[in-house]
């Protein structure tokens, strides 16, 4: 080898060697200065500058790999979750699974508002960490965004997926009314209507006065052909809701009666009234009343 050659090549090692030991000394100092400071904006902006510097350590370095939990660290506090649950997930390759690192990947993609992420992940782990993938359904705040993202599943035809999420819940929040009626509407689209009933009866045991669940469970009671039982049901519903804005019950159970004869020869005025005498304050079985069958009365009013 030559003199300049060995130069050049002396020259190209310094800048492999001292270029990470370089950015890593730079990002380690952003890094105490971030921790140091307790105003929350600066803080913030002070972690995002630190974590800026962290990704100028060249990548499959020592110095990167050393600096990764610090990295995490930054951005998570600098609130970009996205680029926190890439870094785990580098860390996760690196360094293997653990109940632990599992736990921290799934709340950065949710965080992230990455929920159909997260479910994959923890259905893809469940097997090997089912403790923390219920931990993780059990902590609090994430209970909504899960519900959310249960909810798109299922609207996207994923209903497997969807059960998925609702049964974790389930298991998280024993007896919750929520998971409950949405487990029924869930074997529901997967046709096992036995299963969807006993959700609901178990829901509205719980919770008697939810109109709501009411009203799911009887256009389940429809569409599977037991009116008299939807009517039960609609009715129930109607005597304990308590408010005008939502005419959602009652529109469903006066289509029921306009569809099935009346509901098998029910008559759905003698049902209404019966209501009213039993509950005065239900409003929408007194507009139903009016409203459907006396619309020259409606008319009038």
């Amino acid at each position: 080898m030559t003199r300049a050659a060995a130069l050049c090549a002396g020259w190209w090692l310094s800048c492999v060697l001292v270029a990470p030991l370089a950015a890593q000394e730079t990002f380690a100092s952003q890094c105490a200065q971030a921790r140091a400071e307790t105003e929350p904006a600066r803080r913030r902006a002070a972690f995002a500058a630190a974590l800026d510097a962290f990704t100028k350590i060249p990548l499959d370095s020592k110095a990167y790999f050393e600096g990764l939990p610090e990295g995490i660290e930054c951005a998570r506090e600098a609130g970009d979750h996205g680029m926190a649950a890439r870094l785990l997930e580098v860390r996760w390759r690196r360094d293997g699974g653990s109940a632990a690192l599992l736990g921290a990947r799934l709340e950065a993609l949710l965080r992230a508002g990455d929920g159909r992420g997260a479910v994959a992940l923890a259905r893809q782990q469940d097997a090997s960490f089912h403790g923390a993938v219920v931990a993780f359904g059990r902590t609090r705040g994430n209970f909504g965004p899960l519900m959310t993202a249960g909810s798109a599943l299922l609207q996207d035809g994923e209903s497997t997926a969807g059960l998925w999420v609702f049964e974790l819940l389930a298991e998280a929040y024993p007896g919750d009314v929520s998971v409950l009626a949405n487990l029924a509407l869930t074997e529901r689209y997967l046709g096992r209507v036995e299963r969807a009933e006993r959700h609901y009866r178990d829901a509205l045991q719980r919770a008697p006065n939810t109109a709501w669940v009411w009203n799911h469970f009887g256009l389940m009671c429809k569409g599977i052909g037991k009116c008299d039982a939807a009517a039960d049901a609609l009715l129930r519903g109607i005597a304990v809701e308590t408010t005008q804005e939502e005419p959602t019950i009652a529109i469903n159970l006066g289509v029921l009666f306009q569809r099935t004869g009346n509901a098998r020869g029910r008559n759905p005025v003698a049902d209404l009234a019966a209501l009213l005498r039993r509950t005065p304050q239900a409003p929408m079985a007194r507009r139903l009343l009016l409203d459907c069958w006396h619309p020259r009365g409606a008319a009038q009013r």
